[in-house]
């Protein structure tokens, strides 16, 4: 079985960057997506453990400031991914209006110019906890944690769902840009 790529950049509705490789477009959108979806998980994932701890983690504690610098690199990731989803879903789609494109493209546009205030807080906030971090890394009561990686492999399987269901998603999105209708 051969593959015309004549054919496919002639009937594919895929950016050109992608040069009507349905491949390159299956894996950047289950990248795009995987790190959307995974990173509003973190996202609320800090959100949920800062307000279960409200009344015992105090706002300038050390975990308290990891939380939000975590937050904040995860929606950082969010805001920069979605708009591209988002654009390689519509782009080439018949049913989806010129103005709608140039509203995605301008999110896309927001995305670039929003990320340097959250890039800048987050490593405002590494900055100020790193030496804290290291010391007690170093010599205080967290030298003695042992991180238990067996451990980890059950709550892996979440994301690891997650990651399979967006990458079947992607590849058939894929397909049907490129061989649908």
């Amino acid at each position: 079985m051969t593959i015309n790529v004549q054919h496919i950049e002639q009937v594919a509705k895929l950016p050109q960057s992608f040069d009507g490789n349905p491949l390159l477009y299956a894996t950047s959108l289950a990248s795009l997506m995987l790190i959307s979806c995974l990173c509003l998980a973190v996202v609320g994932w800090m959100a949920r453990d800062t307000w279960q701890d409200r009344f015992l983690v105090h706002p300038k504690s050390l975990l308290f400031t990891f939380r939000t610098m975590i937050g904040i690199i995860a929606f950082t990731a969010f805001v920069r991914c979605m708009p591209e989803v988002l654009y390689l879903q519509a782009y080439g789609d018949d049913d989806v209006s010129a103005q709608t494109i140039r509203l995605i493209l301008t999110a896309k546009r927001l995305a670039d110019t929003s990320a340097l205030p959250l890039v800048a807080s987050w490593q405002v906030l590494f900055v100020a906890i790193y030496p804290p971090i290291a010391i007690a890394l170093k010599q205080g009561p967290a030298r003695v944690v042992v991180v238990d990686r067996a451990a980890t492999w059950p709550r892996l399987v979440r994301p690891l769902f997650l990651f399979i269901i967006i990458a079947f998603i992607a590849v058939m999105m894929a397909y049907s840009k490129v061989y649908g209708g």
